[in-house]
């Protein structure tokens, strides 16, 4: 006799599967719980099936993707070039490094592995505590990378703004999750 059954800690396609096999072998008042509650996991499953579905996917996709990896790409260059100039033998450029390796370990020294709206938030940051050295940068020789990577920070929000403000009036499918 099935006493207890774990239906909670089930994958919706398992809980349906299940359901539907339970259903065939079982007796009222039972049939009529399992049936409800077959009946919402089903419509909650296809609800989540079409707002994933791939045809929903943005056109900005690949253009954010492209211009999120130049971003990422721009950010590298800044921090390699930030740790090698800490190992150069010129005292003032070694120094000027170490100044600029300080504020970069104040950030998330791996910030490209945030999500976009993080990685803004500390990308942005991390301009305004830059800034404030474009005597050091210069001094390292970073100042085009530095305008480099304020270009790529900019081309990207301009894009996800774009991005945000056209699908915003889209009628996309939505999840929602209710409990009764």
């Amino acid at each position: 006799m099935l006493i207890e059954f774990p239906l909670t800690s089930m994958e919706s396609k398992d809980l349906i599967t299940t359901n539907d096999r339970l259903f065939n072998v079982t007796s009222e008042p039972f049939r009529t719980s399992l049936n409800n509650r077959f009946l919402k996991t089903n419509a909650a499953s296809e609800n989540l099936a079409k707002a994933l579905n791939k045809n929903n996917k943005s056109d900005y996709t690949p253009r954010l993707a492209a211009a999120d990896n130049v971003r990422d790409d721009s950010f590298r260059c800044i921090k390699f070039g930030v740790l090698s100039a800490t190992y150069n033998q010129d005292p003032a450029i070694k120094a000027a490094g170490k100044r600029l390796l300080r504020v970069l370990k104040s950030h998330n020294a791996t910030l490209y592995s945030l999500s976009y709206v993080s990685q803004t938030a500390e990308m942005k940051s991390l301009k305004l505590d830059l800034d404030e050295m474009t005597d050091d940068l210069a001094v390292i020789g970073m100042t085009k990378e530095y305008k480099d990577m304020i270009d790529a920070i900019v081309a990207f929000e301009t894009l996800y703004s774009e991005k945000t403000k056209e699908e915003t009036n889209k009628n996309l499918p939505l999840v929602t999750a209710s409990k009764k």
